[in-house]
């Protein structure tokens, strides 16, 4: 152990897994690496290091070459996706990089060599054997998988075939007594990336529940690897020039916040001054949702989510949090003092409790944290007495996105301190701790922290057949709408247009509610 902190004071020498080929006077300087389909349609993802200041961009798949152009890189994260102009062999699954663990078998798949060994992929049986964390996140995995130049830029895979990693770094000491000690950049960072590929689900990360064995591995990804080379110089030889990449999509413009918020201010005071005017105190700490028509679902979303268009709703009020335990803890002592289940759903189950599960864990109970572990029916009786109801679906979105079609409450670009996603941490944080990210309406840890149940049945065509004036949900069905996602979403799951679903009688970590009122 000294030597090994020896070394690293002197300088442990940190090599990216890339080798420059041959360099002759006068000839362009080739630089391999590996990289792996993640798109059908010809996308690749690879490390960006792999092809940082190329002229020109070769993906060599079987036994085929194709020049590539770049469609976007990530530098911070060494991450990097190419596109050629052809059908590749199928996308590798992608894995859930925050359910690894230390001393998990990894297999990592690439061209060690690059062009010096050939074309035939390697893989490599190793462990995790250290998870780097920074800032609170996972920033990198230690293995000790036998790397070596080349393999950057290919994946990291798991027992189940799913990329959970790319490989990117060697650490090599002058008498190489830590050779083998390689690392991985965790595939969560490259979920931005892999948004851009047309038909990449994160519903589908990590779903793979069948653990392969031995040569499965390399059935289930080595066809899926590919070798990269990039041309980076070349002296009096001009190399052949790389096309420009696509533009970068174009965000849907919004009207600038201050006015938006402007505007929307405005109407509250208006509202909150009749009432008093008739003698009505408003609600307490709730917001209002002035009523009229805004835009409902997405049209480049998943089918559950199309069409958009608009939907017109009257005047209502949403609590501005989520309903917190200290709340809840107030309904339940008059449950169970009371024993009056006259607010309670009619459909509820025989005998319900609605006490939350984890009501006793310290993790989950505290009083400014929101109430999870309640299912449909706890939600559903704590509203009622309250003097409330659960929000409609379409209330939710409303007092989610506004009217200029945003993504996210505080609108389309995505700003991880804005919101408790991601898996940033393990529990949620206390209602109004992420004030900026708050919707244009006030309402505050709208997206993630937790999932909200709302009233509606969930329909995955109900879109297409829904009125054009408060919709109210289909008339049955088997699952109750879930929306907002959570502390353990992704941020594909945090679009305010996202819809999920869940049995009205499950109770998960991960779910809470608020409440809304006709205005």
């Amino acid at each position: 152990m000294n030597r090994y902190k020896r070394l690293w004071k002197i300088g442990a020498i940190l090599f990216s897994c890339t080798l420059a080929q041959y360099v002759f006077p006068q000839a362009p300087r080739r630089v391999t690496g590996s990289g792996f389909v993640v798109g059908s349609g010809g996308h690749v993802l690879t490390c960006h290091h792999v092809i940082a200041g190329a002229q020109e961009i070769q993906v060599v798949a079987g036994t085929r070459s194709y020049t590539a152009t770049v469609v976007a890189t990530d530098p911070a994260n060494d991450l990097a996706l190419l596109k050629i102009q052809a059908m590749l062999p199928r996308p590798v699954a992608i894995g859930d990089s925050y359910a690894t663990k230390r001393q998990e078998d990894v297999w990592a798949i690439g061209f060690p060599l690059g062009a010096h060994l050939g074309s035939e992929v390697t893989t490599t049986k190793g462990a995790i054997t250290a998870i780097r964390v920074r800032d609170g996140d996972r920033r990198a995995f230690q293995m000790d998988a036998s790397i070596s130049p080349g393999n950057s830029g290919g994946p990291l895979v798991n027992n189940r075939g799913e990329v959970i990693g790319v490989v990117n770094a060697k650490i090599v000491s002058p008498d190489s007594s830590v050779a083998n000690l390689g690392f991985a950049v965790p595939i969560h960072y490259a979920l931005p990336l892999l948004q851009r590929v047309p038909g990449f689900d994160p519903n589908n990360v990590g779903r793979r529940t069948k653990v392969l064995h031995g040569v499965e591995i390399d059935e289930a990804v080595s066809a899926s690897v590919v070798l990269v080379i990039a041309v980076t110089g070349g002296g009096n030889v001009r190399p052949t020039p790389t096309p420009p990449p696509p533009p970068t999509p174009v965000e849907p413009k919004q009207p600038p916040l201050s006015l938006a918020q402007a505007a929307i201010r405005q109407l509250q005071r208006q509202k909150i001054a009749s009432l008093l005017q008739n003698g009505i105190l408003p609600p307490l700490d709730m917001v209002f949702v002035p009523g009229g028509a805004f835009q409902r679902g997405s049209d480049d979303g998943p089918s559950d989510e199309q069409p958009a268009r608009a939907v017109y709703l009257a005047d209502f009020w949403i609590d501005r949090h989520e309903v917190t335990n200290e709340q809840y803890g107030k309904f339940l002592a008059w449950m169970q003092q009371t024993q009056d289940h006259s607010k309670c759903h009619p459909d509820e189950p025989k005998d319900k409790d609605h006490t939350p599960a984890y009501w006793n864990d310290a993790t989950w109970n505290q009083p400014n944290q929101p109430v999870v572990g309640v299912d449909w029916y706890d939600a559903y009786a704590y509203a009622a007495w309250a003097g409330k109801r659960l929000p409609t679906e379409a209330e939710w979105e409303k007092a989610a996105r506004g009217l200029d079609r945003r993504k996210f409450p505080w609108g389309n670009v995505w700003d991880d301190a804005k919101a408790n996603a991601q898996r940033k941490r393990q529990t949620p944080v206390e209602v109004g701790t992420l004030a900026e990210g708050a919707s244009p309406y006030g309402a505050m840890e709208m997206t993630g922290n937790v999932a909200e149940w709302c009233a509606d049945w969930y329909d995955a065509h109900y879109y297409q057949s829904a009125p054009d004036a408060n919709p109210k949900g289909a008339p049955a069905g088997t699952f109750r709408v879930v929306r907002g996602g959570s502390f353990f979403s992704l941020v594909n799951e945090c679009r305010v247009t996202a819809r999920s679903r869940s049995l009205p009688t499950t109770r998960l970590f991960t779910v809470g509610f608020r409440c809304a009122k006709d205005g």
